[in-house]
């Protein structure tokens, strides 16, 4: 009996500590998502060194990158890059900038590498791929036209932060 005791005090001492160690999720920016055109792409705002960028929201892609015309504009010098861009119709660019600062909203990633996009990426100004910020959750609802930068250290589970008068498991 006593060891039946000792045993549920053991597993219930990690558990607890974990709980404490647990965090609600938040909401660290929200940012508008602004249509294109009519297949439906959009875009978010995003500042490179201050100045406002639009960039192109990406769910498949790897790597942000900024587009020539965009970092010409911001005489961001040009060096060779970590990987290989090709466009659509075979361009290939090898070249990348460093920029002082990349914000989305209140974040910010100091000294950052982005690689060129080769040619023009048409209205936009460079590509945003959520899958590339690991460190973040993303919740992007296209309805209220609103791109969520969520922390991703809250407690499993717990991640409705919106009023609900029922939740279901």
């Amino acid at each position: 009996m006593r060891h039946h005791f000792l045993l549920a005090l053991a597993l219930l001492g990690p558990t607890s500590a974990w709980a404490a160690d647990c965090k609600p999720l938040a909401i660290l920016a929200s940012l508008d998502m602004t249509q294109v055109n009519r297949a439906g792409l959009v875009t978010i705002p995003v500042a490179i060194n201050g100045q406002q960028m639009n960039f192109l929201l990406d769910t498949g892609g790897s790597y942000p990158s900024i587009s020539a015309a965009a970092a010409d504009a911001l005489k961001l010098s040009r060096h060779p890059g970590k990987v290989e861009f090709f466009s659509a119709n075979g361009a290939v660019s090898r070249d990348a900038v460093s920029v002082h600062e990349f914000a989305l909203d209140k974040l910010h990633e100091d000294n950052m590498e982005l690689p060129v996009s080769p040619g023009g990426v048409g209205v936009v100004d460079g590509i945003f791929p959520p899958p590339s910020f690991a460190a973040y959750d993303f919740e992007m609802n296209f309805a209220t036209r609103k791109l969520n930068i969520l922390s991703s250290d809250h407690c499993e589970g717990k991640v409705i932060y919106w009023p609900a008068k029922a939740v279901a498991a």
